[in-house]
């Protein structure tokens, strides 16, 4: 392997393949390297780039090449499920980064430290906690760097000490590390809580100061696809009307999706809109006109797919079936799947 780092540019060559950093990499290591040099007081970066923007590679090489500038020395990787970690094993493996390996299952009886760097779950974090913080402790020479991928599930509220558990361990482990890279696709939550790894600005909303964080860098969609970097997707706006009525009782209530204010109606029209069980449901309908577009795009493209996301992973199988019975071949992918990296990319390459 030759790695070469001219004007900070940064290539890297495996066998006969290149790996050469996207430009929105190339921004992200000169940020990490900013932020080092100049020993910020900022020492949370928070990344906001969607599915296929090239996270986890931008992560890794940012280290590497804070490692061969000599800013940095060892790393601690955090992922909220278990098929995540091998995603992460693999990419490291491209730039022969050596990563120890713990699963969220895992109970370490005495500290790790076979290796200069971790790959671990956020539960697994907060499960061995204390054997982690003592191999922490011994890497006395600094320069550690924290990558948080999927950061919004570290969610950290200012009234709680203990908080939620995974954001508690993490902020426990990282307080003294030089560099905290949260990356995610979604900068937010649910809750409205913080989260590590991210920063806050007060802005002005409805004539009152509100906190919102605001990530350091965010990765367009459009300028991935303009690069060439990833494929553009098309999103086809669906409306209709949701009946609602209950049994035994003559009265019914309509609703339209696109117009419905009522926050419980509309998440009950949201519901009823996928469900395949009801022959006029949105989703059926939809399905089936993407079936008969996917047969048109192949009389031109013989291996040609479709990409369907799920409410969750029962909904996901009730679409494999549905799909299935009409003499399609499905793969199934969701997180309790071991094998769900290695599908979702035998899907990229297809």
């Amino acid at each position: 392997m030759l790695l070469t780092i001219k004007n900070h540019s940064f290539e890297l060559i495996a066998s006969n393949d290149i790996v050469t950093p996207r430009f929105w990499q190339k921004e992200l290591i000169r940020l990490v390297r900013r932020r080092l040099i100049l020993n910020s007081k900022h020492r949370d970066l928070l990344i906001h780039a969607g599915p296929g923007a090239g996270k986890t590679l931008g992560a890794l090489l940012a280290f590497k090449t804070m490692q061969r500038e000599g800013l940095l020395n060892r790393f601690i990787v955090f992922c909220h499920r278990n098929s995540i970690l091998h995603q992460w094993k693999e990419s490291a493996k491209i730039l022969e980064l050596s990563l120890e390996v713990i699963e969220e299952y895992e109970e370490l009886e005495e500290p790790v430290g076979k290796s200069d760097s971790l790959l671990i779950t956020y539960q697994g974090a907060a499960k061995n906690e204390n054997s982690i913080s003592l191999l922490i402790k011994k890497w006395a020479d600094g320069g550690l760097l924290a990558i948080a991928d999927e950061v919004h599930h570290l969610g950290v509220s200012p009234d709680q000490d203990e908080g939620p558990a995974w954001g508690r361990a993490f902020s426990s482990l990282t307080d003294n590390f030089t560099l905290r890279l949260g990356l995610t696709g979604t900068p937010f939550r649910a809750d409205n809580l913080a989260f590590c790894a991210a920063r806050k600005i007060r802005i002005e909303e409805n004539g009152s100061i509100v906190e919102q964080i605001s990530p350091d860098l965010i990765v367009e969609p459009r300028e991935l696809i303009a690069a060439g970097d990833v494929r553009p997707i098309e999103f086809h706006f669906q409306d209709g009307w949701v009946e609602h009525s209950k049994s035994g009782q003559p009265d019914r209530d309509c609703s339209q999706l696109s117009i419905e204010e009522r926050e419980s109606w509309r998440s009950r029209n949201l519901r009823r809109a996928i469900r395949l069980s009801d022959t006029n449901s949105i989703a059926l309908n939809l399905l089936v006109r993407a079936r008969q577009k996917l047969e048109k795009v192949r009389l031109e493209h013989q291996n040609a797919a479709g990409l369907v996301i799920a409410r969750d992973i029962l909904h996901a199988k009730s679409i494999a079936s549905f799909l299935e019975e009409n003499g399609d071949t499905v793969q199934l992918v969701h997180s309790q799947d071991k094998e769900s990296a290695e599908n979702l990319a035998s899907f990229e390459e297809a």
